[in-house]
């Protein structure tokens, strides 16, 4: 088995060697040592797992995630069920983010379609400005948000019931 130092093994796999370090430090790695110089020595297994994390993060998983699907892998369970829920649960909290952005859009444009026909003005001693003043509450964009939802986003992209009921609250 090949083994290589730091600088080695950060050109393999196309990491920062700070970004190695870093995972020595979190326990995501744990590499031999040189006895002769004290070096980090690391080997194709060693190059396998920082790959293996790059693919988990480019999924969107954490590293206290990864860490965990490393130790069951190493206690000898199968850590696909687990990954599983991991994934599920990161895209129930991304498509609740999407959601909000999507209100934030809707109320955004819709603001902006009403300032464009609001005059600028100086501010006052309670007032800043106008045109933020105006918003009466958050829920200014219900209907141009309804309008993208019905019309614009794929299907089982977003939850028009979901959404209604989180701008209804925001009243």
């Amino acid at each position: 088995m090949m083994e290589y130092q730091m600088n080695e093994l950060a050109k393999r796999v196309e990491l920062s060697k700070d970004t190695i370090r870093y995972y020595i430090k979190i326990g995501l790695l744990t590499p031999k040592h040189n006895p002769d110089n004290g070096y980090k020595l690391f080997n194709d297994k060693d190059a396998q797992r920082l790959h293996f994390i790059c693919k988990a993060k480019y999924l969107g998983f954490t590293l206290k995630e990864i860490k965990q699907i490393f130790f069951e892998c190493e206690q000898g369970h199968d850590p696909c069920p687990m990954v599983r829920e991991f994934l599920q649960r990161h895209i129930e909290t991304n498509n609740k983010h999407l959601q909000e952005l999507i209100s934030l859009q809707a109320r955004m444009e819709t603001a902006r379609e009403q300032w464009q026909k609001m005059p600028d003005s100086q501010a006052k001693s309670a007032e800043y400005c106008a045109m933020i003043e105006s918003v009466v509450n958050k829920s200014i964009a219900i209907d141009y948000a309804n309008q993208i939802i019905e019309h614009n986003f794929p299907v089982g992209f977003v939850n028009k019931q979901n959404f209604s009921t989180s701008n209804q609250e925001a009243k």
